[in-house]
């Protein structure tokens, strides 16, 4: 039987509120490590009860001129894009440092909205598992499940920031992510996510596919929902 890690990466935000789903999503005896910013919401990071928990002060990062030059409109700021990349790589220092290796490991978010269940991870392909919508041109980055080998892949990346734009690439996560991930199996994944704001809003899945989203059918527990985006 496959073991499993569960990597919960950066601000705790709505998890009080998001706990209960991502509990029902991952599979039971999985061991949970949490790596949260110290803020006002860091006090909610021991909820799920962690087998290792990290809180560390959001850092202020270098920012070169080229990143801003190939910034799509509307994205967020360059600060909080290496912020994002840069928690991902903390979080697998920290995840190495238990001196742990479990054969699966799955990347949530402390705000995820789970709108349908994973698949059955005993019987995954070895690949990478992204959510077949809101690609935006890329990969989704808001949830992923994949083998422990792969997992280096998508979480050290944030090493390779340089190389991707020096080499032309647009400084954008879901993009960025497609480049990093080019040598390695990805698979579309059976689950949909939304995420809760910490002002009430629901970000839903968007789904183009003419934005590199899959073609895939629906779920009915999506349609249910009334907050897909089609484009």
């Amino acid at each position: 039987m496959r073991t499993v890690a569960v990597l919960l990466i950066g601000k705790m935000r709505t998890l009080d509120q998001c706990v209960y789903g991502l509990r029902r999503l991952v599979p039971p005896h999985s061991d949970i490590f949490v790596y949260a910013i110290q803020d006002d919401d860091a006090y909610k990071a021991p909820i799920l009860k962690p087998a290792a928990l990290m809180i560390e002060p959001e850092p202020h990062l270098p920012e070169r001129g080229k990143y801003f030059l190939t910034v799509p409109n509307g994205n967020h700021s360059v600060q909080s894009q290496l912020r994002q990349l840069y928690s991902k790589w903390r979080m697998w220092t920290f995840y190495e440092s238990s001196g742990l290796q479990h054969d699966w490991v799955i990347r949530v978010r402390s705000d995820n909205i789970f709108l349908t269940p994973m698949e059955d991870i005993q019987h995954c392909e070895h690949a990478v598992h992204i959510p077949p919508h809101s690609n935006w041109f890329g990969l989704n980055d808001q949830f992923a499940h994949e083998l422990f080998e792969l997992m280096k892949t998508y979480y050290q990346r944030w090493l390779r920031i340089d190389e991707y734009v020096d080499t032309g690439g647009i400084f954008h996560t879901e993009r960025f992510l497609k480049w990093a991930l080019a040598d390695v199996p990805v698979v579309r994944s059976k689950v949909w996510v939304a995420v809760l704001r910490p002002n009430g809003q629901i970000d839903s899945p968007y789904h183009n596919e003419l934005w590199g989203d899959s073609a895939v059918e629906i779920p009915q527990q999506v349609l249910n929902e009334r907050i897909l985006i089609q484009l």
